[in-house]
């Protein structure tokens, strides 16, 4: 389930207020892609590496910002409508900032919820303790932000110069983007579809990569028809990125692709669109998104013939009821393939993801400390759907390392161990899981 990181991502860019506007947008180190030394580009490769180098002369970067912000005007064809105002923060007061908007926007109840179902999923340990690694990982991680509020965007004090430019022109990609459309409905949080949240995100911190990659390589020669593919290099600098980030480097799998979804896949969504658009038309992307990460990862499902998702309606709760329902929403592709990554092979997870149409997962409780999950889909074609409903047996045979038995050939399976029960029902292009804690003995 993808909420939980997304909910700190969309709080910092909309937390609620009094005036119901976009409150911040940030940056974060692992979209600058920082190993060691220099800037290494060409037209098959193109990512940052800096050195350590000395406190940067902030006085005079932020003398810069209008040269930056004229390169930026011109390469997205779209002028600024109003000054924008900037400052300089300390590392403390970042990290202050974002312990006290996480702290004040995600409350502990949401988070225990949360944290049970990710480990009900195998996604993270079962000691995890899923609030404090969250905010150790989004302080490590937060480089800038952009206030829309008072039309500010703050750089880090002690970041390299090297670094500073390019954030610079990622945080006026915002400022802009925030002049041209009401970012805050774009961004406004759905509890009952984090998978849509989070292909919005992907836009609007795409376009801020893609901005901030032509913003570096332009004077090479290299334009936005120039670079290469963002999501498979940013994935090779991944191990780069965790030599130099002792907390990203310690994080499961799955918050590490939920955190970079939206810049990585984001920026490949972008690449896509801007092959078939002028980037002046990106305004009208914005005010007719995406809907799914599906969209996100397949641009043609938006670009094309566009597939939006099914809705599926409320959750259906497992059997040995009653059961209460603490949260549900839909999780899309993105986090179903991440999901199946945990168990199976990467090329299994995706071609078993690769039809999805829609879906709702639910999380349950009973009195006495019992939970379930419950996991209904909806397939672009029967065979899909008999591919997922197969894969997901194997994923559970692998999590609890039991086998279990297929009941109707491709339709209905069936596990159990000492402790819990799974049943998997395929109906034409419909898929059902649970997955429950059996009752003591």
């Amino acid at each position: 389930m993808s909420r939980t990181l997304h909910y700190l991502y969309r709080r910092l860019r909309h937390p609620q207020g009094g005036d119901g506007r976009l409150r911040c947008g940030v940056v974060l180190f692992l979209v600058l892609s920082v190993p060691v030394g220099g800037v290494v580009a060409s037209r098959e490769s193109a990512f940052f590496v800096f050195a350590a180098s000395p406190q940067p002369d902030t006085e005079r970067l932020l003398q810069s910002v209008d040269e930056v912000l004229a390169k930026v005007e011109r390469i997205r064809g779209i002028p600024s409508r109003r000054s924008i105002a900037r400052g300089v923060k300390s590392r403390e007061e970042i990290r202050r900032y974002v312990t006290e908007r996480f702290q004040e926007e995600y409350p502990a109840e949401r988070v225990r919820t949360e944290e049970q179902l990710l480990k009900r999923l195998g996604l993270i340990p079962d000691d995890m303790d899923l609030f404090n690694f969250q905010l150790e990982l989004l302080t490590e991680q937060v480089a800038g932000y952009y206030d829309p509020v008072t039309d500010t965007f703050y750089l880090a004090d002690w970041l390299p110069e090297a670094m500073q430019l390019p954030v610079i022109a990622h945080e006026l990609t915002h400022a802009l983007q925030d002049q041209e459309i009401e970012l805050s409905d774009l961004l406004q949080p759905d509890w009952e579809n984090d998978d849509r949240t989070l292909a919005r995100a992907a836009v609007f911190e795409g376009e801020g990569l893609i901005t901030m990659l032509v913003f570096v390589m332009e004077p090479m020669g290299i334009g936005v028809d120039d670079l290469p593919d963002i999501a498979a290099l940013q994935s090779a600098q991944l191990p780069l990125m965790e030599a130099q980030f002792p907390v990203l480097a310690a994080a499961p799998a799955f918050l590490k692709a939920s955190l970079m979804f939206p810049y990585v896949y984001g920026s490949s969504f972008m690449q896509a669109y801007l092959r078939e658009h002028p980037w002046t038309s990106v305004g009208e992307l914005y005010r007719n998104p995406p809907e799914s990460t599906e969209q996100i990862l397949h641009p043609e499902k938006y670009l094309g013939h566009r597939d939006d998702p099914t809705s599926m309606g409320n959750p259906i709760p497992p059997p040995d009821g009653p059961w209460r329902c603490e949260l549900s929403t839909t999780i899309g592709e993105f986090t179903l393939r991440e999901m199946l990554r945990r168990f199976l092979e990467t090329s299994v997870a995706a071609a078993a993801t690769a039809g999805w149409d829609g879906d709702v997962i639910a999380l349950w409780s009973q009195p006495g400390g019992r939970w379930a999950f419950s996991l209904q889909s909806v397939w672009d074609e029967e065979g899909d759907a008999r591919e997922f409903a197969e894969a997901m047996h194997r994923w559970m045979e692998a999590k609890h390392g039991v086998s279990g038995t297929e009941t109707e050939p491709g339709n209905e399976f069936r596990g159990r161990t000492e402790s819990v029960s799974w049943k998997i029902s395929r109906s034409g292009d419909r898929v059902d899981v649970h997955e429950w804690d059996r009752p003591e003995q």
